[in-house]
């Protein structure tokens, strides 16, 4: 089974606001790692934050499934959630990714980084500035395309965790790329997908409830 090689989204790398593709592209069994790392790894094996990510029980449906889990540790930003930012370093943290689907046409595709920092404060200061660019970036154009952030609002998660959720759209995608992004303790987790959710819940629900399962496999903060 092919790996993914970090948090990539193909078409959403973003270094300040001179190129993006569009909204919904999700990794591909190609994507490279851009991210800058070091002989230097966590505390945390590979194994160890693979059992930390959405197992299939979790997602019902979405059986084919794409993993990455490594103890090496980097200090590349998720690029994806700088939007109109330019991309920057943040502090030291290992990574684990997986895609979901089910391999249908237009059904969800699910896709989760889970990054583990040294301590709370550190991942608080990455979520931080992530939620930071959200808020600042609500519209604005990169690559001649011109992106929104829209429905952006808290998701309601278990204490002392904290979440919010929004959609990046441009005027060619009606759904837009939700994203679902959390900090708890030492862990941030990002949910990101489009398609049809099932059921025919709306995609932001789902992703929620997604969300909520991915901060219940992390260890309890303190």
């Amino acid at each position: 089974m092919p790996r993914l090689a970090a948090p990539l989204l193909a078409g959403l790398f973003v270094s300040g606001c001179s190129s993006s593709g569009p909204a919904t592209y999700l990794p591909t069994a190609t994507a490279t790692a851009t991210a800058k790392t070091s002989a230097a790894t966590g505390d945390l094996s590979g194994q160890r934050l693979a059992a930390l990510l959405l197992q299939p029980a979790d997602l019902p449906g979405l059986t084919q499934r794409r993993e990455f889990a490594t103890a090496t540790l980097t200090t590349q930003a998720t690029p994806q959630l700088a939007l109109c930012r330019p991309v920057a370093a943040t502090a030291p943290h290992q990574l684990a990714n997986v895609i979901a689907q089910s391999g249908a046409v237009g059904t969800v595709k699910v896709f989760e980084i889970v990054a583990a920092y040294a301590n709370a404060a550190a991942a608080q200061a990455a979520y931080d500035k992530d939620v930071a660019n959200a808020r600042a970036c609500t519209s604005y154009t990169s690559g001649e395309v011109a992106y929104a952030v829209q429905d952006l609002a808290p998701v309601t998660v278990p204490a002392p965790a904290g979440a919010l959720h929004y959609r990046l759209t441009t005027p060619a995608v009606v759904g837009g790329d939700v994203r679902t992004y959390a900090v708890q303790g030492r862990f941030t987790v990002l949910v990101t997908g489009f398609g049809a959710a099932p059921g025919g819940q709306p995609l932001l629900d789902y992703q929620a409830d997604v969300l909520r399962q991915a901060l219940a496999r992390l260890p309890a903060a303190p």
